[in-house]
C-alpha cells in the first residue's frame, strides 16, 4: 500500500491547501509585475481651439503602469513571500500559527488586490492620482491576477484552518 493511501485526511487536504497557497502567491507576483492600468483613449486638444493667447501642451501620455510603478505591487509581493513562507513552513512542520499567518496575509494581499481594481476607474483615488492617469483609465491584466490570486489564496488559507486541527494532548489510557 502507498504512503498517500496510509496518510490521514487532514493532511491531503493541507497539501492540496499548500500548493493552493503558493500558486496563489505565484499569481499575485507576476500580477504585480504586468500592467495594472491600460490607458484606452486619451484626451486630445483641437489644434485650432483659442484659449485666450495662452499656449497649451499636449498632456503628457504615459504608458500602462504595473503594480510596481504604483509602489502597490511591492506590498503585493511582500505579502505574497509572506504567504509562500507560510504555505511551505504549513507543509513542513504543520502547525495552525502558520494556516492562520497565511490566512491573513491572504487577506492583505486580496483587499489591496481588490482596491486597487476598484479605484483604477476612477480618476479621483488615490492610485490614479499616484499614476498621473490621463485617459480612460481600464484595470489590466496584472490587477486582475492580483486579485484572483488573493482569492484563491483566501480559499486555500481556509482549507489549510479547516485541514490543520490544533493539537492537543492525548488522552491516558491509564
Amino acid at each position: 500500500m502507498s504512503d498517500y493511501s496510509r496518510s490521514d485526511y487532514f493532511d491531503r487536504a493541507r497539501m492540496v491547501a499548500v500548493a493552493m497557497l503558493i500558486v496563489a502567491a505565484g499569481i499575485a507576483i507576476a500580477g504585480s509585475f504586468l500592467d495594472w492600468v491600460t490607458i484606452s483613449a486619451r484626451p486630445s486638444i483641437d489644434p485650432e481651439a483659442d484659449f485666450g493667447g495662452e499656449e497649451i501642451e499636449e498632456p503628457v501620455i504615459r504608458a500602462p503602469y504595473s503594480g510596481v510603478d504604483a509602489s502597490d505591487g511591492w506590498y503585493v509581493i511582500v505579502g505574497s513571500a509572506v504567504l509562500a513562507g507560510a504555505a511551505v513552513a504549513l507543509a513542513i512542520a504543520k502547525r495552525r500559527s502558520f494556516a492562520w499567518l497565511a490566512f491573513i496575509a491572504a487577506m492583505f494581499v486580496g483587499a489591496i488586490g481588490f482596491a486597487a481594481y476598484r479605484s483604477v476607474g476612477s480618476l479621483d483615488s488615490s492610485i490614479s492620482r499616484r499614476m498621473e492617469i490621463v485617459g480612460d483609465p481600464d484595470p489590466g491584466l496584472g490587477i486582475t491576477l492580483v486579485a484572483i490570486g488573493g482569492v484563491v489564496a483566501l480559499i486555500g488559507a481556509v482549507l489549510a484552518v479547516v485541514a490543520t486541527p490544533s493539537r492537543r494532548a492525548e488522552p491516558s489510557t491509564s
